[in-house]
């Protein structure tokens, strides 16, 4: 596994090297969309591993035996937030005696909103938009935690 690792390093560095010489005579920017390489903060969470929880059934003590606790958890809206972010491409940016090259990444959120009985009402995965610098994000994470919400409010538990 750990050559694997090295050798993917090893290629994305040759790719970044590669770019940067070929724009060092060039302006220009160009984004190299990738597969999600690894996973650099919090734990993915796949369709499998969430098989086990079902809306007005599953109760908060199931999954935090299954998932571990939340990272967050909004109060006011009872809902657990886990989340993962993973590296999906790279960019490289260039200008006549310089330039500059950097990993892109995808963030993802589990949201998982609870009753006040504390069983599931509803839970969905949100995400999968690109993070490359802060500016490019045009949608804060609190943003489309608040649009999911909104989303589902006068809907019956388990329904989107």
């Amino acid at each position: 596994m750990n050559g694997l690792r090295t050798r993917l390093s090893r290629r994305r560095v040759g790719a970044i090297v590669s770019l940067l010489f070929l724009l060092r005579f060039a302006v220009g920017c160009v984004y190299i969309p990738g597969p999600e390489w690894t996973v650099i903060e919090g734990q993915r969470l796949n369709a499998d591993q969430l098989a086990f929880i079902k809306a007005g059934e599953t109760d908060r003590a199931r999954i935090e035996e299954q998932l571990g606790p939340p990272p967050y958890y909004w109060v006011d809206f009872q809902t657990m937030i886990y989340h993962w972010r993973v590296e999906n491409g790279i960019f490289v940016v260039g200008a006549p005696g310089g330039g500059a090259a950097g990993i892109t990444t995808k963030e993802y959120l589990l949201l998982i909103q609870l009753d006040p009985a504390n069983r599931v009402r509803r839970y969905g995965i949100i995400g999968g938009d690109p993070l490359t610098l802060g500016f490019f994000n045009i949608k804060s994470r609190r943003e489309r935690i608040r649009q999911w919400l909104a989303s589902g409010i006068d809907q019956e538990a388990g329904t989107e």
